[in-house]
C-alpha cells in the first residue's frame, strides 16, 4: 500500500512568497530570502522551516512536482517530497490570477558525497549535473522542472 508524503511548506507561505515575487509586497515574508534564479523560476528559502519555494513557469512547476511524486512512488531514493500549491495573486492592472508554487525541503550541497555526481533519473534539463546535490551523505535531485 502506497502512502502519500505529507505536504511540504504551507499554502499561506506559498501565497505570500508568490505575492512578493509578483511585486505585490515590498519585502519578502519574515525569514525568507531569494537564494536562486534560473531562466524559468526563482527560488526562495524560508529559513525557519528549511523549505524552498519555487515560483515561475507553471509548466515547470507542474512537471517537477509530477516527476518527483512519480519517482517517490516507485521508491527512488533521490527524489525529495514536493508539494504544488496553486495560489491566487491580485495584480493591480491584470486582476486575480492563479500561479503555481512548488515547496520542497532545502537540501544545500554539503559535499558529503564525493564528486563527480552521477546523472540522476528525473534530471531532464540543460543543467542535469547542477540539479544534483549531496546532502546528509546522499544524493538528491533538487530540480526536476525540465526544459
Amino acid at each position: 500500500m502506497m502512502t502519500t508524503a505529507p505536504d511540504v511548506g504551507t499554502a499561506g507561505q506559498a501565497a505570500e512568497i508568490a505575492a512578493y515575487h509578483h511585486g505585490l509586497l515590498d519585502w519578502p515574508p519574515e525569514g525568507c530570502e531569494q537564494i536562486g534564479a534560473g531562466s524559468q523560476r526563482t527560488v526562495y528559502l524560508d529559513r525557519a522551516t528549511g523549505t524552498v519555494y519555487k515560483v515561475g513557469l507553471d509548466a515547470a512547476n507542474r512537471q517537477e512536482t509530477a516527476t518527483l511524486t512519480g519517482l517517490r512512488a516507485r521508491g527512488v531514493g533521490h527524489a525529495p517530497a514536493a508539494t504544488l500549491y496553486v495560489v491566487t495573486v491580485n495584480e493591480l492592472y491584470d486582476g486575480d490570477r492563479e500561479v503555481t508554487v512548488v515547496a520542497m525541503p532545502y537540501l544545500p550541497d554539503d559535499g558529503s558525497v564525493p564528486r563527480p555526481y552521477p546523472l540522476l533519473e528525473g534530471a531532464a534539463d540543460l543543467n542535469p549535473h547542477g540539479n544534483v546535490h549531496a546532502h546528509g551523505g546522499r544524493l538528491w535531485l533538487i530540480d526536476a522542472g525540465g526544459l
